[in-house]
């Protein structure tokens, strides 16, 4: 047992008793040490030695679009934007992960991103090791996986500050629907729209109307019912338009009063 005066008899009898690792470190590679030793021996007990506060540094993050905020990351946000900007972004994260996830299947999904971390969609104890990366090995690993080229979803989703925003139209008995984008290049995303209690799932793209004919002028329509396609909406755009504004205006104030 691990003796220390400033460590009570209680907790030296529960946290530090009759341990078979210990770590010293929580970085990458003291995670990564603890996590294969676990995996060989579920039993074991494994105590892992930090000085600093957990979770803390690179350890506790990942790579932009892939997380949507480690604890450390979105409380320095928190000191410096809006709060409803920073939430804003972290929904933003979570959602395009679920859309590409939605558009790609589980399967592939998965396989991407563990090939992303690990570099093997197969990861076991010994056969990885942490590495650096980027974002186009992502990308490089959803084409692989899909057989299919969703560059263009990371052109208009990771690399553009505005979101694509849907266009609807009612020409006669028809819903015609197209996508308006930042980017030029192609964008075809699969959109579920209910139509009188029947979802019907059309691809959507940003060069030409795709149509939905034969509705009856009183037919209840509602595009995207679950909210599964992260796209800008007028009025989340306009609430996030005044959150900034009331923002700069009480930050102008406090600096008036300083």
């Amino acid at each position: 047992m691990l003796s220390n005066e400033k460590i009570s008899y209680w907790e030296q009898k529960t946290f530090f008793n009759d341990i078979d690792h210990v770590i010293i470190g929580a970085g990458i590679v003291g995670y990564s040490t603890a996590l294969s030793l676990k995996k060989l021996d579920p039993n074991s007990r494994i105590l892992i030695i930090e000085r600093g506060v957990l979770p803390f540094g690179a350890s506790s993050k990942n790579a932009g679009f892939a997380c949507f905020g480690s604890a450390t990351e979105l409380f320095s946000d928190l000191q410096n934007y809006n709060s409803d900007e920073v939430w804003e972004t972290v929904e933003k994260r979570w959602k395009g992960l679920l859309n590409l996830r939605e558009l790609i299947g589980d399967e592939a999904f998965f396989a991407a991103t563990r090939k992303l971390v690990y570099t093997t969609e197969d990861p076991k104890p010994g056969n990885f090791q942490p590495h650096f990366t980027d974002t186009q090995y992502f990308i490089d690993a959803v084409n692989d996986f899909t057989d299919k080229d969703y560059t263009w979803f990371f052109e208009h989703y990771l690399y553009q500050a505005q979101l694509p925003k849907l266009v609807e139209r009612r020409v006669g008995d028809s819903l015609r629907l197209r996508w308006e984008t930042k980017a030029e290049s192609k964008f075809e995303m699969p959109l579920d729209v209910l139509v009188n209690g029947e979802i019907q799932q059309v691809v959507v793209s940003n060069d030409d109307d795709t149509v939905i004919a034969g509705l009856a002028a009183d037919a209840h329509i509602i595009i995207d019912p679950k909210h599964k396609v992260l796209r800008d909406i007028d009025y989340i755009s306009k609430r996030a338009e005044f959150d900034r504004a009331r923002f700069e205006a009480e930050a102008k104030d406090t600096s008036h009063e300083e």
